[in-house]
């Protein structure tokens, strides 16, 4: 699906707003807008506007708002997730399904048994950030996710919400048999090389709980998926 006339604006504090760079590239070339259209323009903090194009240029389009703008409360489960450092694809396919699923932090951490370091996905930076916004658009989640990164599991954890899953396909209990959740939770998801001896330990003596998705091994992005959608079950 599309997310036509939703686009990106930092701050929602003025009455006129200028749209230019790649925002403004998809309204000419996709969008095809023209004078007079509505917009929404949506600030990733909860809170959206309608608006109207009222002056179109070579570079940048101009729209006015006209209506209050809406503040939307802190969804009540707020998942914050920990996913081991991967292959750059399998992260960004993470990230932007995880974003369309309503996760409020998604955390890149260096493990054990991680194939890359850090540094080579923090030049990926920017563009994992494009990915988060285009999929706040596409999905309705008025929320943009922080995209935080770590060199190791331990400062994660100390920098993170202090409850919540690790997931394993051998741990013995299903993850959507839990207890009613709620608040801030966070779920940690190790690398293509699974968790390490160590990981494993520091994960139990932080009294994080150990439990599965389903029967099967899963991708990194798949298990990020199954993660989520289950978690939502919380909300209802």
């Amino acid at each position: 699906m599309s997310h036509p006339r939703r686009f990106y604006i930092n701050e929602l504090e003025n009455d006129l707003f200028k749209i230019e760079g790649e925002e403004f590239i998809h309204a000419k070339k996709v969008l095809r807008l023209k004078v007079g259209d509505e917009i929404t323009l949506i600030d990733g903090k909860g809170r959206e506007v309608k608006a109207k194009v009222n002056a179109i240029s070579t570079q940048s389009f101009f729209a006015e708002t006209v209506s209050p703008i809406l503040t939307h409360n802190l969804p009540k489960i707020r998942a914050n997730i920990i996913v081991g450092l991967s292959e750059p694809q399998s992260l960004e396919e993470a990230l932007l399904h995880s974003t369309e699923l309503g996760v409020f932090k998604f955390c890149i951490v260096e493990m054990d048994h991680s194939n890359f370091k850090i540094e080579q996905i923090l030049k990926r930076k920017e563009r994992l950030c494009k990915i988060a916004i285009s999929g706040i658009k596409q999905s309705h989640n008025l929320f943009l996710p922080k995209i935080l990164f770590y060199n190791n599991l331990e400062e994660a954890l100390n920098d993170n919400p202090k409850k919540g899953f690790f997931f394993s396909h051998n741990a013995k209990k299903p993850f959507c048999k839990i207890d009613k959740l709620e608040g801030d939770v966070l779920l940690v998801i190790g690398p293509e090389g699974d968790f390490s001896q160590k990981e494993r330990e520091i994960l139990f003596q932080k009294e994080f709980l150990n439990v599965k998705l389903c029967e099967n091994v899963l991708r990194v992005e798949t298990a990020v998926i199954s993660a989520l959608s289950q978690l939502r079950i919380f909300d209802y």
